[in-house]
């Protein structure tokens, strides 16, 4: 509205004859402004990123970062080939998943279950217990290497992720390439990402919600389209895994839900919106980022049990 009433009070009146008239065109443009037109486009257009389209040059940013990531978690995976830290519990319990064996942990099944499977395809017995830090994979003929594989991985997607999130939200492809190396050499992320930790899926699912809702944002001109609805279903599945992994991962709600409930109070004054229209935008994020997150949390909970 300022820019619209700045350029309006600086366009040049003729002299002479019929000055008074475009005064007085000026006059009702600033009116209308006054009015709410400019305010309620304003209001629309202002929250919303132009829809990101991903070309050759993003392509080869990706496969870049992918691999630079995976030779990073990977390089010499095999050390120490011996239990490390909280493999002691992680390891244990996906032994005793693979054994039918009751167990009580305090996190969410999810990651747990990812490591069983993990450990199933690599022809895991699960015979070995895990009992204490230091004892030796190889002597007991455990296949480490391919467990800590799958954190490997999730991590080492953690950095194209971050280069989709950056690059949605509008920064250029060259800042985004360097946030993505930021994670990329990280040194806790690195760390955490080489061995069989819970930390590892529960960031790269972070990751994944918060990039699936930077591109949900760029559809928000088209909103209800097939793509629009997609991108948000893929947040909350994304969301529901997080919190799956560990309950660290339930903050995502409130970052999620301010981010939402910011929306759609700023679509209060977009005077293209009816209330209708706004009770269905409301009913659609409240579906997809409660209700399918919950269906997710409760569904690796019934695998957990079966």
């Amino acid at each position: 509205m300022t820019v619209e009433m700045s350029q309006a009070a600086a366009r040049p009146r003729p002299k002479g004859h019929g000055g008074a008239a475009p005064a007085d065109k000026d006059a009702a443009a600033d009116k209308e402004c006054t009015d709410g037109v400019a305010i309620t486009q304003f209001a629309a257009a202002a929250p919303f990123v132009a829809e990101w389209r991903v070309d050759s040059g993003d392509w080869v940013a990706l496969a870049a970062l992918c691999f630079i990531a995976l030779v990073v978690r990977c390089w010499r995976l095999h050390e120490p080939a011996s239990v490390v830290f909280d493999e002691v519990h992680f390891g244990k319990f996906a032994g005793r998943y693979l054994n039918g064996t009751y167990f009580f942990d305090l996190h969410p099944p999810l990651a747990k279950l990812m490591f069983t499977a993990a450990g199933r395809v690599a022809g895991y017995d699960g015979v070995f217990d895990f009992a204490s830090i230091g004892l030796d994979y190889v002597a007991a003929g455990v296949p480490y290497v391919a467990m800590r594989l799958l954190p490997a991985v999730l991590g080492a997607l953690t950095v194209p992720l971050a280069f989709v999130a950056a690059r949605a939200c509008g920064y250029g492809r060259d800042t985004a390439a360097l946030a993505a190396a930021l994670v990329c050499i990280e040194n806790g992320l690195v760390t955490q990402s080489r061995l069989i930790l819970l930390d590892s899926p529960l960031v790269f699912f972070t990751a994944l919600t918060l990039a699936c809702w930077a591109v949900w944002w760029t559809h928000q001109r088209r909103p209800f389209t097939r793509a629009w609805w997609g991108w948000l279903a893929a947040t909350g599945v994304a969301l529901g895994c997080a919190a799956s992994c560990k309950w660290v991962g339930l903050f995502l709600f409130p970052a999620l839900g301010l981010s939402a409930a910011k929306d759609l109070w700023d679509k209060i004054a977009d005077r293209t919106v009816t209330p209708a229209r706004w009770m269905a935008h409301a009913a659609a994020r409240a579906a997809m980022l409660l209700g399918v997150p919950a269906a997710v949390y409760l569904f690796w909970f019934w695998v957990h049990f079966s």
